[in-house]
């Protein structure tokens, strides 16, 4: 009886089994990546939407940077003010005296004393009015500096609107805690919060949103979102505009309250 011997595979076998551990692998290796793998695809995704994310958040800090410089102005005035009230003999104008050059000031006649000017109650008040209005900007300084932080360190450069809620939601926090804990802040955090949560076109600028709302609503005497709706409508930063058909004299005198307050029409501070 013949034994029986197994039969060699041909080149064509040899050549389809190779094809098939070759496919194999493949489909492995593309359908079940291995975890280094995921990683790998998570970075290529993550620095592709990199520079998207950097662009938003360098044009957000743009805008909180201009509104820096404008409430740092604001303060430089309301100090020297304070310094002008306090010394009324002050030799130069402090908008027009420069560091950098002796000569601007010295053919710039002495400044004539305020007292003359102002019985004291009046004197009184515009100190304490200079005085209210350089604490405001510190605050407001103070409220931007920890929103840029925010922003810096925390932003993904998605929902924005999402972000400034959970980030006011965190600083009120944090206000809230904190052993020199101020009040009218802390009240502002939380006003703002429920109004960017609730008033906001979906198109709206939120860091604009943000800017009104402070300068309407002052850090120092903070108002609610239902009436900052009735106040938005009659200004525009620090003039007042031809509003919604909303009636006026549903909100005038209230209107008025906050310009004596909060004293945002432009003044001559000298």
């Amino acid at each position: 009886m013949k034994s029986r011997t197994p039969k060699r595979k041909t080149s064509a076998q040899k050549t389809l089994m190779c094809l098939a551990i070759f496919v194999s692998i493949h489909f492995s290796f593309t359908f079940c990546p291995t975890p280094l793998q995921e990683q790998a695809q998570a970075q290529v995704q993550a620095q592709s939407q990199r520079p998207a994310q950097t662009e938003k958040l360098a044009e957000l800090l743009s805008q909180l940077d201009d509104i820096k410089i404008k409430n740092r102005q604001k303060l430089s005035l309301a100090e020297a003010r304070v310094r002008r009230l306090l010394n009324p003999s002050l030799p130069k104008d402090p908008r027009t005296a420069s560091s950098g050059s002796e000569s601007v000031g010295q053919n710039l006649a002495p400044i004539q004393p305020i007292y003359p000017r102002l019985n004291l109650k009046d004197y009184e008040q515009e100190l304490l009015r200079a005085i209210s209005i350089q604490k405001e900007s510190l605050l407001r300084m103070d409220f931007y500096d920890r929103l840029t932080f925010q922003l810096v360190s925390r932003f993904k450069g998605k929902n924005l609107r999402a972000f400034l809620e959970q980030a006011l939601i965190d600083m009120s926090s944090i206000e809230a805690s904190s052993s020199s804990l101020n009040k009218s802040m802390l009240k502002f955090l939380i006003y703002l919060r429920l109004a960017v949560a609730t008033i906001p076109e979906p198109n709206e600028n939120l860091i604009s949103f943000v800017e009104n709302y402070t300068e309407i609503s002052s850090i120092s005497h903070p108002i609610g979102p239902d009436q900052f709706i009735s106040l938005r409508h009659y200004f525009n930063g620090d003039k007042i505009i031809q509003g919604s058909p909303t009636d006026a004299s549903d909100v005038g005198s209230t209107l008025e309250e906050r310009l004596k307050e909060l004293d945002i029409s432009q003044q001559n501070y000298f």
